[in-house]
């Protein structure tokens, strides 16, 4: 097994459910602990808060990709 995954404390792993508006409309994303960790680290690097950052990015996705989303 891949050591990368196997040394990792298994709190990092813990399911997390966190509920954000996007464009309007409340929504509930479900990550693992380690991915809310990385998203609110960047979003404060963009002196943003996790909902407005998440916002942002789907507003980004949008604008290149249209509704193919």
């Amino acid at each position: 097994m891949c050591k990368v995954f196997a040394g990792q404390d298994p709190e990092r792993y813990r399911q997390i459910n966190r509920s954000v508006r996007i464009a309007g409309h409340s929504t509930s994303i479900q990550l693992e602990a380690a991915f809310w960790v990385l998203i609110d680290e960047i979003a404060a690097d963009q002196q943003l808060s996790t909902a407005r950052f998440l916002s942002t990015l789907y507003d980004e996705a949008l604008e290149l990709h249209g509704d193919a989303l």
